[in-house]
């Protein structure tokens, strides 16, 4: 007959902090699941410019629509970011939100933030990287209403659709900026 080891023998339970913080090996994939990567094919619009003006402007222009994709792939990722920060509390009370890696306390709200704001200064970067500053101003143009899309209007009837249509017009914009082709009357 066995006898139950006492309890000091008993492997302690996890402490709170180790309870509240990420495991390290699945950290990654809690910042891929908050940066959605099944919604960056939107960002494929920066090739509209381009392809509605049926030229890739510049040399390489291939190349420079890319940089753009790649720039409006981070900033839509700190969008998420902060998005979910934000409705944290309120994602915790969705039946299937709840399941969102901030929501569910598997990525702190301050590791979102610092990825957001890597995101934006790669962002913003691109366009300077590529030596076209239009491009991060329409990319800062997109994170600015993005955000404020986020923080405050997409609770607003009609304003809020506003915006989400603005997010994609500025997608094609920044790919006509990138690739130096002129937005045709199309746009």
């Amino acid at each position: 007959m066995t006898r139950p080891l006492p309890e000091a023998v008993v492997a302690p339970a996890a402490t709170s902090d180790a309870a509240s913080s990420p495991g390290w090996s699945r950290w990654p994939y809690a910042v891929l699941r908050t940066a959605r990567p099944r919604q960056w094919p939107k960002n494929l619009l920066v090739f509209a410019a381009p392809l509605a003006g049926a030229s890739l402007g510049r040399r390489d222009g291939l190349g420079y629509a890319l940089v753009a994709a790649v720039a409006f792939c981070a900033a839509s990722v700190a969008v998420y970011m902060v998005n979910d920060v934000v409705d944290a509390d309120r994602d915790r009370r969705h039946p299937v939100k709840r399941c969102r890696p901030i929501a569910a306390g598997e990525l702190p709200k301050a590791h979102a933030v610092a990825v957001a704001a890597v995101c934006i200064v790669a962002a913003l970067a691109a366009g300077f990287a590529i030596r076209t500053p239009l491009l991060s101003a329409i990319v800062g143009g997109y994170v600015a209403s993005s955000m404020l899309y986020s923080l405050v209007l997409k609770h607003i009837p009609v304003i809020e659709l506003v915006f989400v249509a603005s997010g994609f017009v500025l997608r094609a914009l920044g790919g006509a900026a990138a690739t130096r082709v002129p937005p045709s009357g199309w746009f």
